[in-house]
């Protein structure tokens, strides 16, 4: 009888020590790769900024901007990165330095300051329906950022991506008054792929109201068209 119990044992033991569990790495588990950073890395973009005025003009900009994370430093145990952003009106013309951006990105939250204003990108883990205050670090007013369609595709322009999340910063569509929607998109082990701002003041008077005409406010788009490593 104990033989055979021993005999069971080990072929238990023998069947556990075979069976072997991948766990995913931490930067996919927890989503660290929506927001890979590493010198070098560069994230090339078609931009259209339209402005609507009181006065009834529309000014229309369409240019392209490149992202390039230049420098990295460590700072209070945090890696800090300086984003350095080009533009240009389009592929014939050369860059030019528009601005430095930096981000601090930790195992709970990717910060990036954009004009001396820090905003709360990301957090982690990545969660369906989390919500936090992306004004956390800065004197602006709360605002609630969201977190959804984890892993999910998205399309932006004719380029589709399989695994994406969404950040809506804002989203208050009165139809009839206002347009007020925020929202950027991450793709894995890409980065922000798309970005949108839409705020529309629409005519209230009394012969217009509810037709959806715009009197003053921006649509702004941003789409990635490339992306690498120099």
């Amino acid at each position: 009888m104990c033989s055979r119990s021993l005999l069971f044992l080990l072929s238990c033991l023998l069947l556990i020590g075979c069976q072997t569990t991948t766990l995913d790495p931490a930067d996919v588990r927890l989503g660290f790769n929506y927001f890979p950073l590493e010198t070098g890395q560069y994230r090339l973009y078609d931009v259209e900024d339209i402005r609507y005025k009181i006065t009834g003009e529309i000014d229309t900009v369409r240019l392209q901007m490149k992202e390039v994370v230049a420098d990295s430093f460590l700072l209070n145990n945090t890696y800090s990165y300086v984003l350095e952003r080009f533009s240009r009106k389009t592929s014939s013309n050369t860059w030019q330095l528009d601005s430095v951006w930096s981000v601090r990105k930790n195992a709970r939250n990717v910060i990036v300051t954009e004009s001396n204003v820090p905003y709360v990108k990301l957090v982690f883990p990545v969660q369906e329906g989390k919500v936090w205050n992306g004004n956390a670090y800065n004197t602006n007013g709360d605002e609630m950022y969201k977190m959804s369609n984890i892993d999910e595709q998205f399309s932006a322009g004719e380029t589709s991506y399989e695994n994406t999340l969404t950040v809506t910063h804002f989203d208050n569509n009165d139809i009839i008054i206002s347009l007020d929607r925020r929202m950027e998109v991450f793709g894995r082990d890409i980065g922000l792929v798309y970005k949108e701002t839409l705020q529309l003041e629409y005519c209230t008077e009394v012969n217009c109201i509810g037709e959806g005409i715009i009197e003053i406010g921006k649509k702004y788009r941003q789409r990635l068209v490339d992306y690498g490593k120099e």
